[in-house]
C-alpha cells in the first residue's frame, strides 16, 4: 500500500466576513499535494514518480523538481486533476525529489520522494546536491520539512541532525563554501582547500558530537551492504585553525599531539587517519592536513553502515577538545594511482605552531590574551587576536 505524506500548503484555510452583512463565508480548501515517501528500482530503470492534489484554485502550475533544484518538467492545468498526476524518468543516482504545485492565487504546496537506485554502487560526488552560493545545508529536506533525517548522493544516505532552528547540529551536512578561514562558529562549514575536491562544486562537513548519535553513511544500492573503495578526506577551517593557533577550549597542537577519526563498518572492521600527527621525532614527518587527501576503505570488506568517530591528543574533563570536524568528497569514488598517505612523505607545507610572539617582540610559552605573533613550523607568520 502506497504511503502517503501532506504537506499543508503556504496558504491556510481562512475565513472572509462579509462587513455589509455580516456573514461568514468559509474559504475553498487550501491546496495540498502528496507522494509516495520513497521509491526503489534497479539503477537504469525509469521511475515514474505520482502525485496527488487537491484545494487552491485553478488554473494550476505543476513542477517536478530534481535534486539539482532544476524543473525536469512542468504543465499547467485549468481544472483539478481526475486522476493521479505522473513523471516517469531514469535516475542516474539515488536523489530527492520534488513535487511542487503553484495555484492562480500564488498559493503553493510541495512534497518530496526520494529515489533510491539499486544494484552497482554510485560515488557520492555530492554535486547533484542543490545550494546557493557560498552556503550549506546542515539538515532541511528539499522541500523545507524535516521528512527525512538523512541526505542522498550516489549510492548513500548521510544521516543529519537539526535542531533549533539550525543553530544546532551534528552528523553530516553538505557546503560549497570557497573560504578558507575560521573567525567565529559561522565559518564552521568551511573547509582548508576552499572546496571540494578537484575543484568540484560541493563537498560534506562531519561534526562527530560526542554526546549524540554517531555520523552514520548507510549503503542504499543494496540489502547485504556493498564493498568500499574510499574517498578523499581533509581538514574543516575549524579544526585546523584550533590545532595551528588554539582556541577558547583547545591548544595548538605541539609535537606529540594527534587528531584521529576511526571508520568503524557494521562488521566490525575499522579503520584509522590522522588528520594531524605530530608523534614521530622526525619533525619532517608532522603534519597537519591542509589539502585532499585518499582514505583507503577497501580492507573493511563487504559494508552496509559505517560510522565515524574521533579521538585527539588534547583532552579535558569533558572529553576530546580540538573540534572534532573534517570534510569530505567523493565517497566511494576511484582511488588514486599514489598509495595512502602518499601525500604526508614530505609535509614541510603542513604548518604546525612553533613559536608564540607579544607585539613587543617577547615570546610566550603560548598564546596570551590580546595580540599574538605566531611563527609557523613552515616558516610563516600569523597574526592572531585572542
Amino acid at each position: 500500500m502506497k504511503k502517503f505524506y501532506l504537506l499543508m500548503a503556504l496558504c491556510a484555510a481562512s475565513v472572509a466576513a462579509n462587513a455589509a452583512d455580516d456573514i461568514v463565508t468559509p474559504m475553498e480548501e487550501p491546496l495540498m499535494v502528496s507522494t509516495e515517501e520513497s521509491i526503489t528500482k534497479p539503477l537504469g530503470e525509469p521511475v515514474t514518480i505520482e502525485a496527488i492534489m487537491y484545494g487552491g484554485n485553478a488554473p494550476y502550475t505543476v513542477q517536478w523538481i530534481s535534486p539539482k533544484n532544476t524543473v525536469m518538467n512542468e504543465l499547467t492545468l485549468n481544472a483539478m486533476p481526475d486522476d493521479i498526476m505522473a513523471y516517469e524518468f531514469t535516475p542516474k543516482e539515488c536523489g530527492d525529489y520534488v513535487v511542487r504545485i503553484k495555484d492562480a492565487e500564488g498559493c503553493e504546496a510541495a512534497d518530496t520522494v526520494r529515489v533510491i537506485t539499486t544494484g552497482a554502487a554510485v560515488t557520492a560526488s555530492f554535486d547533484s546536491l542543490y545550494l546557493d552560493k557560498e552556503s550549506y545545508n546542515n539538515g532541511a529536506s528539499a522541500d523545507g520539512s524535516d521528512r527525512f533525517a538523512s541526505f542522498v548522493s550516489g549510492s548513500f544516505a548521510f544521516n543529519t541532525n537539526c535542531t533549533y532552528g539550525g543553530s544546532y547540529w551534528y552528523g553530516f551536512a553538505y557546503a560549497n563554501s570557497t573560504s578558507t578561514k575560521y573567525e567565529s562558529l559561522a565559518d564552521q562549514y568551511n573547509n582548508v582547500v576552499g572546496g571540494g575536491y578537484n575543484g568540484s562544486e560541493n563537498y560534506v562537513v562531519c561534526y562527530v558530537s560526542a554526546w549524540d548519535t554517531a555520523p552514520t553513511i548507510t549503503a542504499l544500492n543494496s540489502e547485504l551492504g556493498t564493498t568500499l573503495t574510499g574517498m578523499y578526506i581533509t581538514n574543516s577551517a575549524y579544526a585546523y585553525n584550533s590545532m595551528t593557533v588554539g582556541d577558547a577550549f583547545a591548544r595548538a597542537f605541539v609535537k606529540g599531539d594527534w587528531l584521529k577519526v576511526t571508520f568503524t563498518a557494521d562488521n566490525g572492521k575499522a579503520v584509522d587517519y590522522y588528520l594531524a600527527d605530530l608523534r614521530s621525532d622526525d619533525a619532517t614527518k608532522h603534519y597537519i592536513l591542509n589539502h585532499w587527501d585518499w582514505v583507503d576503505l577497501s580492507s573493511l570488506g563487504t559494508v552496509k553502515t559505517l560510522t565515524m568517530s574521533m579521538s585527539s591528543s588534547d583532552v579535558g574533563v569533558y572529553g576530546v577538545n580540538t573540534p572534532t570536524y573534517f570534510c569530505m568528497d567523493d565517497f566511494n569514488g576511484v582511488a588514486p594511482a599514489s598509495s595512502v598517505h602518499a601525500t604526508h612523505s614530505n609535509n614541510a607545507a603542513n604548518a604546525a605552531p612553533a613559536q608564540c610572539y607579544g607585539v613587543s617582540g617577547m615570546m610566550y610559552g603560548g598564546m596570551q590574551k590580546g595580540v599574538n605573533i605566531i611563527r609557523m613550523n613552515n616558516g610563516t607568520i600569523r597574526k592572531v587576536l585572542r
